[in-house]
């Protein structure tokens, strides 16, 4: 299994996963900071990796917030996920109550 020297938790390591599908180069450290168009991505495998994202955590991301404008770095796009998934919990949770 690969090791992420950025994985904190299992979230991390199913992102970077994922996102090493779409990078044209090694996930480390200083890749959380770099610019998505640095890592090799555009707006067609940003879309590709945004549908990835999807699937692998069984959410769907509204189309309006989904530009590769919004999201400058890595770290920008792992938080906003995270904050995705955190939003759909809670709505899981509101809904059975």
């Amino acid at each position: 299994m690969q090791e992420y020297p950025v994985a904190q938790d299992q979230f991390d390591i199913q992102f970077y996963q994922v996102v090493e599908m779409f990078s044209e180069q090694k996930l480390d450290v200083s890749a959380l900071d770099q610019d998505l168009r640095v890592l090799g991505l555009n707006s067609i495998s940003f879309i590709k990796l945004i549908i990835a994202l999807e699937n692998e955590f069984n959410i769907e991301m509204e189309d309006e917030y989904l530009e590769l404008e919004n999201f400058t770095t890595l770290q920008h796009l792992k938080d906003s996920l995270r904050m995705c998934l955190n939003f759909e919990v809670s709505n899981e949770s509101m809904r059975r109550s």
